[in-house]
């Protein structure tokens, strides 16, 4: 039989998106309160709040190596996080509606945003995430094709 075994209020709002970090022990959170949070699984303590968000975030997702977030929100934007430092890496904006679903690809080097205007769009990352430098100067471009469907591998 299922078990519940932890049950937190964090947010201040309702609660739009979760995910598990790949080791399983942090889950980041998104919120109507237009925060993302990032919290310890098993004490349910909170670890950071990151609320650069003008409205609700409604997609969260972890990149593979669990050092960053990505959250996608009513106000347009996907946002990129160091998941240590809350350091917000960048901003991926030219979506014309509310984003409302978030992914990256296992290699870290897609990010996929889904918008409320029935499109997908897909950010190619030209100088990929590498663990031992610096994110910031992470560059994305839009890939201006139609979209038939998304394969991941």
């Amino acid at each position: 039989m299922d078990e519940l075994v932890q049950n937190f209020s964090i947010h201040k709002k309702w609660v739009s998106a979760v995910a598990v970090f790949p080791d399983g022990k942090k889950v980041v959170s998104g919120s109507g309160d237009d925060t993302v949070k990032i919290w310890d699984a098993e004490s349910g303590e909170e670890l950071r709040t990151l609320s650069v968000h003008s409205h609700s975030v409604r997609a969260v997702a972890v990149f593979a190596d669990g050092k960053r977030v990505m959250s996608g929100s009513y106000d347009g934007t996907v946002k990129i996080w160091d998941a240590e430092t809350g350091e917000e890496l960048r901003t991926l904006s030219g979506h014309s509606d509310w984003v409302r679903a978030v992914a990256v690809s296992a290699d870290g080097r897609k990010v996929v945003s889904g918008i409320a205007d029935n499109t997908v769009k897909i950010w190619k990352m030209i100088k990929y995430y590498v663990p031992t430098k610096r994110v910031s100067n992470l560059l994305l471009s839009a890939l201006n094709e139609d979209v038939v469907g998304i394969i991941m591998k």
